[in-house]
């Protein structure tokens, strides 16, 4: 937020491709690694005050979402539902916590002005089957709830807060 630390994710001294979130200063100096995920890990953002980075964090399985191609299942299905969640790093902790419900699948998200919710497109797991009945909904970071805010007649994607905290614009039609 500050402009002077980028955070990403990269596979580098990986074995198995594994993303893992990263930080780096803006000139390409003092590279860490943060974590030590396993699954698929996507979209790094920070807080507002640039104390903690949230992501999309698929904790144990692959991801990508229903709109990427994907190999066809062959031979025993797995019946686990593996639900795409907000997944937050306390910098200065060192640790990470999952903060949206583990029953919602979270499409897209954002952070709200004051850094203590989320603005998200999610829906009931599995998340490849139910991304078109998404809503739009509120995460509190504290309790682990979310409250739906708006019940699209179409779908819904990329949430935001306006920088006040009073509203929240998003894409709404048929994709």
């Amino acid at each position: 937020p500050n402009s002077k630390t980028l955070a990403f994710f990269s596979t580098a001294g990986e074995k198995d491709d594994q993303r893992q979130l990263w930080t780096v200063n803006a000139d390409g100096s003092n590279p860490q690694k943060l974590t030590h995920l396993n699954g698929y890990a996507a979209r790094p953002q920070w807080s507002p005050d640039g104390r903690q980075i949230a992501f999309l964090y698929i904790e144990g399985a692959g991801g990508g979402g229903p709109l990427l191609a994907a190999a066809k299942t062959t031979g025993v299905v797995d019946t686990a539902i593996h639900n795409q969640r907000v997944a937050v790093f306390d910098l200065g902790k060192k640790e990470l916590r999952q903060v949206s419900p583990a029953n919602l699948h979270v499409y897209d998200f954002d952070w709200s002005p004051d850094g203590k919710m989320f603005v998200v497109t999610a829906a009931p797991g599995p998340g490849d089957n139910n991304w078109w009945i998404a809503q739009i909904q509120t995460v509190d970071i504290a309790k682990c709830t979310a409250t739906s805010v708006y019940k699209p007649s179409l779908q819904v994607a990329i949430p935001r807060w306006s920088p006040d905290g009073k509203s929240i614009a998003f894409i709404e039609g048929i994709m």
